[in-house]
């Protein structure tokens, strides 16, 4: 599990984020006795897909139910599919369409495409 802290300011408010990357630790995050507490006092949650892995989308309910079973106050989930310039094994159609059926804001992204226009925009 990775856990960083960022500070942003937005709206003239300035907010703190933690982000918490559990990688695939399904077991200590859903069983362990301190995961409760990270989720009840989420604002919200992103659930990353990656869409060149057709193995992310299997795990993506599992997330799902899990975020919405042990938040206390239902935050707003959010699922980002990322690594859209790759070969996709999962389509941007396919991944918006399951999140809607769960009423899931979704966004298709690239870092590699995000990084490209930020260097070019620096010049």
């Amino acid at each position: 599990i990775d856990f960083k802290t960022k500070y942003i300011d937005f709206d003239q408010k300035n907010y703190k984020l933690q982000i918490w990357d559990i990688a695939g630790g399904e077991r200590s995050f859903n069983y362990g006795s301190w995961a409760k507490s990270y989720y009840r006092l989420a604002k919200g949650i992103i659930i990353s897909c990656d869409l060149s892995d057709s193995k992310s989308m299997e795990k993506l309910d599992y997330w799902v139910n899990l975020a919405r079973n042990k938040a206390v106050d239902e935050p707003p989930v959010i699922i980002v599919g990322t690594k859209s310039d790759l070969l996709q094994e999962i389509s941007s159609d396919l991944l918006i369409k399951f999140a809607k059926e769960r009423n899931i804001r979704t966004v298709i992204t690239s870092s590699w495409m995000e990084l490209t226009l930020l260097r070019s925009l620096s010049y």
